[in-house]
C-alpha cells in the first residue's frame, strides 16, 4: 500500500524500489493509435533512456503506451504501470511495477481514469506527450502536469497534414517544449557517466 498525495492509497504489485527517489521518472502520454513516426520517436527516446536511472510511467493503454512499455522491456528499462485497478497478469517483466485505484473485482467508473492520470503525473518528475487530440485522455494529463508545473515536452515529429496531433498542435503553442530538447539532455547525461 503506498499513499499517494491526494491521500488515496494505491495498491502495489511488483518491483516498489521503482518509487525511490533515485531514479528519474518520465511520464509518457498518447494516443491509443500509433504511426510509424510516433513509433520511430519512441525508439529515438528510449534508446537514450538508462536502465539503472531511468523509470518510464505510463497508464498501460493500447497503442502508445503498450508500444512503449514492449521498447522498455527490451532495454531493461523500469516501468511503472498506473491502472484503475490491479491486473497481476500486466507484470510479467522483471523491473515492472504495476499501480491500482482498486483491486481486480471493484467497478471502475469513467473518472477512475481520469485520476489514473493524474497519478501518473504525481509520479512522474516530467511527462512525454507523444500524441493526442485536443480533446482526449492525454490531454488531460498534459494539463494537469502542466498545472502542477511539470516540465511537458511535446513530440513534434508531425506535419500538419497528420491526423491525430491535434494536442501536439495545441500544447506547441501554449509553450511547450518540444521532446527534441529532452533527447539532447538524455543524450548528455548517458555520455557524462
Amino acid at each position: 500500500m503506498y499513499t499517494y498525495l491526494n491521500a488515496t492509497r494505491l495498491n502495489l504489485y511488483g518491483e516498489i524500489k521503482l518509487l525511490e527517489p533515485i531514479y528519474r521518472k518520465i511520464g509518457i502520454t498518447g494516443s491509443r493509435s500509433i504511426d510509424f513516426k510516433v513509433k520511430r520517436e519512441i525508439n529515438i527516446f528510449i534508446s537514450l533512456l538508462e536502465p539503472d536511472r531511468d523509470v518510464i510511467v505510463c497508464g498501460g493503454a493500447r497503442g502508445i503506451d503498450k508500444y512503449v512499455i514492449e521498447k522498455c522491456w527490451e532495454r531493461k528499462v523500469g516501468v511503472i504501470i498506473v491502472r484503475p485497478k490491479i491486473e497481476g497478469s500486466l507484470v510479467s517483466e522483471n523491473r515492472t511495477l504495476l499501480v491500482g485505484l482498486y483491486i481486480e473485482g471493484v467497478k471502475i467508473f469513467k473518472s477512475s481514469f481520469l485520476e489514473r492520470n493524474r497519478i501518473i503525473v504525481e509520479l512522474s518528475n516530467m511527462l512525454v506527450f507523444f500524441k493526442g487530440e485536443a480533446k482526449s485522455g492525454s490531454m488531460s494529463t498534459a494539463w494537469w502536469a502542466i498545472k502542477t508545473g511539470k516540465q511537458v515536452y511535446i513530440n513534434g515529429a508531425f506535419s500538419e497534414e497528420d491526423r491525430g496531433y491535434g494536442g501536439n498542435k495545441l500544447l506547441l503553442k501554449k509553450g511547450c517544449q518540444k521532446a527534441d530538447i529532452l533527447y539532447y539532455q538524455l543524450e548528455g547525461s548517458s555520455q557524462s557517466v
